[in-house]
């Protein structure tokens, strides 16, 4: 995940939260829904869009009412129609972009909607009919899924490692070239 989401608040984790107004303006709470839920990384990631907010809801103790609902303030903010929630939240995916990510994400929640029609029950003869066509073009969506996750589990992962950099006598000054002299001689009495 982008941010660690351990049990201090997240701006002890993460100091570079401060950097982004929109974060900011959003709770400890609203974050850790945000991150939960849209994060590439997240232990949810695999669970269907619904299910994933109901799930960081719980996870991150969004207040509900006494019948077990979610109030009206935690309402939107899994809707993500809460402004500032929305903002963070269009922030968040900027930050993690990927494109190659979000074509993956995208054809899972196509997959996941052609299974829920699969499911219904009572079908019309329209939904039946498209149910019938998504069944006929499903081998092809699947392939294309897979040459997908290829390309993911393929691409090399960059990390930025500070090279050392190495220094003549040129470049020092005589008060550091001093100070070296001292430090060999201390290691060699």
């Amino acid at each position: 995940m982008i941010f660690k989401l351990g049990k201090k608040p997240l701006i002890e984790d993460n100091p570079e939260l401060i950097s982004f107004d929109s974060f900011n303006n959003c709770s400890d709470q609203e974050l850790r829904f945000i991150f939960l839920v849209y994060d590439y990384e997240s232990p949810l990631r695999k669970l269907p869009m619904d299910r994933k907010k109901d799930k960081a809801a719980d996870t991150v103790k969004l207040p509900r009412t006494k019948n077990g609902a979610l109030s009206k303030t935690s309402k939107s903010v899994v809707e993500g129609t809460n402004p500032r929630v929305k903002e963070a939240i269009k922030d968040f995916m900027e930050l993690q972009y990927d494109r190659e990510k979000d074509l993956s994400i995208a054809i899972d929640e196509q997959i996941d909607e052609f299974i829920s029609l699969f499911k219904k029950k009572g079908k019309t003869d329209t939904e039946l009919k498209i149910s019938v066509g998504i069944m006929k073009q499903l081998p092809s969506i699947m392939k294309d899924r897979q040459d997908i996750y290829k390309v993911l589990i393929s691409r090399p992962e960059y990390s930025v490692e500070e090279e050392e950099e190495e220094i003549s006598e040129d470049d020092l000054s005589t008060l550091d070239i001093f100070n070296m002299e001292e430090d060999d001689n201390e290691l060699y009495n």
